[in-house]
């Protein structure tokens, strides 16, 4: 489960590493919603339970921050170098 506030920090979080300026939540819900449900096939829900506050708010059921973060937004854990001797 991803909530609309933490997608939202990671997207901020995204665009300050690559020396952009974030847009206002707003704009990140109206264009995000989208790329999601092309994405994942998933709908903007209303009904998500916030862990944090255990209230009630936006998100999408089904989906976590490592998937957005590597299917979307294109990052991936770095691997690390080959320890590998040259021949």
């Amino acid at each position: 489960m991803l909530t609309l506030t933490n997608a939202y920090l990671i997207f901020t979080e995204f665009l300050r590493q690559k020396s952009r300026v974030p847009v206002k939540r707003t704009i990140f819900k109206g264009m995000f919603a989208p790329l999601i449900r092309d994405a994942f096939d998933l709908g903007l829900r209303n009904d998500i339970i916030d862990q944090a506050s255990h209230k009630q708010t936006a998100g999408w059921k089904g989906l976590a921050a490592q998937e957005l973060e590597k299917r979307v937004l294109g990052t991936r854990a770095r691997k690390k170098p080959s320890r590998r001797l040259p021949r």
